[in-house]
This record gives structure tokens, C-alpha cells and sequence, in this order.
């Protein structure tokens, strides 16, 4: 195995585990606050919501963890990319990986587990919010897409693309639950913003 491999193995560890992390962390700051149970997250989120996202999770944790150790049960979930293209991918999910962690700490306690707002919250409009609305969505397609590239596996594939759709609804509901907590604040910070990437791109 080439510097690369190993390079690439290691990129999408750090990645997986720097995600983790800062979704675990601030996870439990707002269930501090929010006191949030699964039969909450359930009533909020519906419990189709809540099982397709767990299945694609751990569907792209399967996989990364299945390229970085190697494992023999995934090889046939797998396509052998280039050295070169698993390198780039990896370095894509180690910046995607970032802007999670960016976008959490500057959400930092505006942070929440379901779309229902908290009668505190305040409209962040900082970090990455100063280009679009939904970062943190953002920074996740480009770590999956990295994923994607550097493991080859089919699986980390099958649960991007289908998570596209289920980020989509999450993304309205946000919006529909922003524009009835701020009114023209947040209609105003949508029409400046690009749901995704900059408006001006």
C-alpha cells in the first residue's frame, strides 16, 4: 500500500471522527437544554425520519470504516478508486468534516436536535451563515461526496444520494419553523443567502 492509501485511510478517519465528535458534543449541549428523549425526537422528527437517517449513518460509518481497517466482509461494497482520486476525496471529507465543526461552534447553544425552535433562539447570521443558509448541510454533502470518492464503496454512495432528499425536507422544515419564529428577519437572510452554496454562485 502506497503513502497515498495510507494517507487517504487516515484523512477519512480523522474526518469520521471529527464529525462524530462535534455532532456528540453539541448533541448533548442541546439536549441539556432541551431535554430532548427519543419519544421527543420521535414526535418531532417522525419516526420514518429518525430510522431512514439512522440506517444512511450508519450505512456511510459501515463504509468508511470498511476502507480505513480494510475489512474483507465490505470488499465486495467496494470499487478500487485511484491513489490519487482516494486522496482528494479524503482531503474533501476532512474539510467537510471542518466546516461541521465551524458551523456547530458558531450555532453553538442555537443549536438543536429537532427543527422546533426554542423561544431563545436567536438567528445566527456569522461564520458560515454570512454566505448560506444551511452550512451545515453543505459541509455534510462534501464530506459524504468525499467519502464517496475515497473509499469507493457503494454503500457510502447508496446513502449520500438517498440522504439528498431526506436533507431537502429537513431544510424546509427548518425554514418553514425560522420564518415563523424571526417573519421578515429570516425571509429577508433567505432572499441574501443561497440555501446551499452563495447566492452568487
Amino acid at each position: 500500500m502506497g503513502q497515498l492509501e495510507w494517507m487517504a485511510r487516515g484523512a477519512t478517519l480523522a474526518a469520521l471522527g471529527l464529525a462524530t465528535v462535534a455532532f456528540q458534543y453539541f448533541a448533548w449541549r442541546a439536549c441539556r437544554t432541551e431535554a430532548v428523549t427519543p419519544r421527543h425526537l420521535l414526535r418531532e422528527e417522525g419516526a420514518w425520519f429518525t430510522v431512514v437517517f439512522v440506517l444512511l449513518t450508519t450505512l456511510i460509518t459501515l463504509g468508511v470504516l470498511g476502507f480505513a481497517t480494510g475489512a474483507p466482509w465490505l470488499a465486495p461494497t467496494m470499487i478500487a478508486m485511484p491513489a490519487a482520486v482516494e486522496a482528494a476525496g479524503a482531503l474533501l471529507a476532512l474539510a467537510g468534516a471542518a466546516g461541521i465543526a465551524w458551523t456547530m461552534a458558531t450555532l453553538r447553544d442555537n443549536h438543536t436536535i429537532t427543527t422546533v425552535t426554542r423561544a431563545e433562539h436567536q438567528l445566527v447570521t456569522t461564520g458560515p451563515y454570512r454566505w448560506v443558509r444551511h452550512p451545515l448541510y453543505a459541509f455534510a454533502l462534501l464530506m459524504c461526496i468525499g467519502f464517496t470518492l475515497a473509499t469507493g464503496s457503494l454503500l457510502v454512495a447508496a446513502a449520500t444520494l438517498a440522504g439528498l432528499p431526506l436533507g431537502r425536507v429537513r431544510m424546509e422544515r427548518e425554514e418553514a419553523a425560522l420564518v415563523e419564529r424571526f417573519g421578515d428577519r429570516y425571509k429577508e437572510f433567505m432572499a441574501r443567502r443561497g440555501r446551499l452554496w452563495p447566492r452568487a454562485l
